[in-house]
């Protein structure tokens, strides 16, 4: 039986269709703030995996991808570096999903650079907490970290009697772990720190769970997600979880795409924008896509006419790629590149591949 980073890198690499080199792949799980890999992450729907293992260590993630090639659950193409999924490796797949299902809440995109905050403020909350309540004001912080020290004893002053505090916490946590399945409900519990106890690290609870330690991980951010996402959603009725979980903020234009941004929005065309900017029109063709990718209400009409736009889903579709040279190959002198990068920017994964 496969582990969860293998059954993981199997699915991402279906995703990909072959499409991309196994490195993509890396750099997504990781996080990298590219421009390529946030596109990667949009064009195939992978937004739901990216930072999910920000320190997952090359040289482990190498070995991983070459012990599933000696299984022959994936293999490189013969025409390049792309790789993909063999029946063997499908089958698999298969079976540790039915055992093991990927979790449903989880969106590294959205949610994981919040997360890692959200979780040191609410277990060092509840670990200081715990203690204040049975008198004791003297111990060893789970969080080591200043900033978030600081933030904690700023929020907890603002709270006189630390006992309701405690009450309320405990209740709106218990709301929302109580709607998801009973394994991720431990995980979160057993890693919180209090009292009378030191919270369980991931290798410990998968030993006591008998599950491997990267699917306790991904169960554990699930779980942290689900929280930020319907802490977000419901306010009012999640006070203190709101008060506690930093502001969701997604991918910002980079600055030299802004400045574009505010001279398309007045009207220039690419070639007049690069001349203003003293910028190559290809620079500003990124900063145009770019734009298409995360500016939900930017339109692309003005660079690309309705009925070519149709053309290129639809040849995407028939080819069922989003490579950019088999479109171009297909549709010729229609069509140019900066195009077809727009038309998929803006479409992202809605066509379900």
């Amino acid at each position: 039986m496969i582990q969860f980073l293998e059954a993981l890198i199997i699915h991402m690499i279906m995703k990909l269709n072959g499409e991309r080199t196994v490195i993509s792949i890396y750099h997504i799980l990781k996080g990298k703030k590219s421009f390529q890999t946030i596109q990667d992450c949009h064009l195939y729907g992978l937004e739901t995996f990216f930072g999910t293992f920000q320190s997952l260590q090359r040289d482990f993630f190498e070995e991983t991808v070459q012990k599933l090639i000696n299984n022959q659950y994936i293999s490189i193409k013969h025409e390049g570096n792309e790789i993909e999924v063999t029946f063997e490796g499908k089958k698999a797949l298969e079976q540790y999903m039915a055992l093991s299902p990927f979790p449903k809440h989880l969106h590294g995109y959205h949610f994981q650079a919040q997360s890692a905050i959200f979780w040191k403020r609410l277990s060092l909350v509840i670990q200081t907490v715990s203690h204040l309540i049975h008198g004791h004001y003297s111990f060893y912080p789970i969080q080591r970290d200043l900033s978030v020290q600081a933030w904690v004893k700023r929020f907890l002053k603002t709270y006189t009697d630390k006992r309701l505090l405690g009450e309320k916490l405990y209740g709106e946590l218990f709301s929302l772990l109580n709607q998801l399945p009973e394994l991720q409900g431990k995980i979160f519990v057993s890693r919180l720190s209090a009292y009378h106890r030191i919270g369980l690290t991931n290798k410990q609870l998968a030993e006591e769970t008998n599950r491997d330690e990267a699917y306790i991980h991904i169960l554990f951010l699930d779980t942290l997600h689900f929280i930020l996402m319907e802490t977000n959603r419901a306010k009012s009725k999640y006070k203190i979880l709101s008060m506690i979980a930093p502001p969701i903020s997604n991918y910002q234009l980079t600055e030299s795409s802004k400045a574009t941004y505010s001279l398309i929005k007045n009207g220039f065309s690419v070639e007049r924008a690069a001349k203003a900017r003293q910028l190559k029109v290809s620079t500003i063709e990124d900063h145009i896509v770019e734009m298409a990718l995360f500016i939900p209400e930017f339109s692309i009409d003005p660079f690309v006419d309705k009925s070519i736009q149709n053309e290129i889903m639809q040849t995407a579709a028939a080819l069922k790629t989003k490579k950019l040279k088999p479109i171009k190959n297909k549709l010729q002198s229609k069509v140019s590149y900066f195009q077809i990068r727009l038309v998929l920017a803006k479409s992202g994964d809605r066509d379900g591949t």
